[in-house]
């Protein structure tokens, strides 16, 4: 495999499997530092023991790397990774609710592969150029670009442990069956928020990073948080502003920190009279037949509330 002798693992203690990670790493010899999360937001010290811990991060990236980390390459950074955001904000935009154009699985491909690109300029580059192709496209068909397409399956919002390429086991089932992926939220797919135009892009390297740090102890989803109010906060936002269906909420075998968040979930769907399914799992293909078969059953429970809201709203 990779030579993996001379990097920095930078880890961040979500979970004990974390904590774990880290000491077999550290146990085999490689380069770590562990990041810890405040698990409480609105204790008061958790803003500046973070920040702290940004600082101390920095000035470890640095020493590993060999060369000083500026106000320059800080500024410079932001810029690339503001502007990587944007556009992948746009292509979301363009495509949500046009599965005649990309799938939701093939959506959420383009969003993990933010993570895995080497080369974030070029990425950047070549997501912009696949954002006017499918603008020009949709002005062919006469349409608005905000304008969405009929689509007459029913859409469920995926949400709970990350679902990383390649481990595409539930998105391909979940449309395999016959639902549409209308959106998915995870603790990766949060993180493209975009922040132009703020305060943080501006003042001395300190500064830079106590921004950097600020924006981020706001705005992160993680598991680690012990109330994860911006999760909640930004499901209820999809469920009243898009056309879902239902919630599709999974959950990787030994991840129990999400199943500490679904019982508000569960709440906040039952408030919008929406259906939950949550299904657990883990790397392997052999219990597919058997989540089949209980997604079917869902997917029929959709169908048959769709067929009741449509014919309520023509008589």
């Amino acid at each position: 495999g990779p030579d993996y002798s001379e990097t920095l693992f930078i880890i961040p203690t979500v979970s004990d499997s974390m904590r774990k990670i880290a000491y077999i790493l550290n146990d085999k010899g490689y380069s770590t530092h562990v990041v810890d999360i405040p698990p409480d937001r609105r204790d008061p010290l958790a803003e500046i023991k973070w920040k702290n811990q940004m600082s101390k991060l920095t000035a470890v990236i640095s020493k590993h790397m060999g060369k000083p980390i500026g106000t320059k390459n800080i500024k410079e950074a932001i810029r690339l990774v503001d502007t990587a955001r944007t556009a992948l904000d746009e292509f979301l935009r363009l495509t949500n609710g046009r599965e005649d154009l990309i799938t939701g699985s093939g959506r959420m491909l383009v969003q993990n592969s933010y993570y895995y690109t080497r080369n974030l300029k070029n990425w950047t580059m070549h997501l912009i150029a696949m954002n006017r192709d499918i603008e020009m496209r949709i002005k062919k068909e006469g349409l608005n670009p905000a304008e969405k397409t009929h689509n007459p399956k029913s859409n469920v919002l995926l949400l709970g442990s990350p679902i990383l390429f390649p481990n595409y086991k539930i998105p391909f089932l979940i449309e395999d069956i016959g639902l549409s992926i209308g959106s998915n939220l995870d603790t990766t797919s949060f993180k493209f928020g975009n922040h132009q135009g703020n305060s943080r892009n501006r003042g001395n390297k300190d500064s830079l990073i106590r921004n950097l740090s600020d924006c981020f102890l706001k705005e992160d989803t993680s598991s680690a948080y012990a109330v994860n109010e911006v999760m909640y906060r930004n499901v209820e936002e999809i469920v009243k502003s898009e056309n879902i269906d239902g919630l599709v909420y999974h959950v990787l075998k030994g991840q129990i920190e999400y199943d500490f968040e679904l019982d508000r979930i569960e709440q906040l769907s039952e408030s919008y009279d929406l259906p939950l399914f949550r299904l657990e799992t883990d790397y392997q293909y052999q219990d597919v037949e058997q989540l089949r078969i209980r997604l079917e059953a869902f997917a029929e429970m959709l169908s048959q509330n769709r067929y009741i809201r449509q014919k309520g709203s023509l008589a």
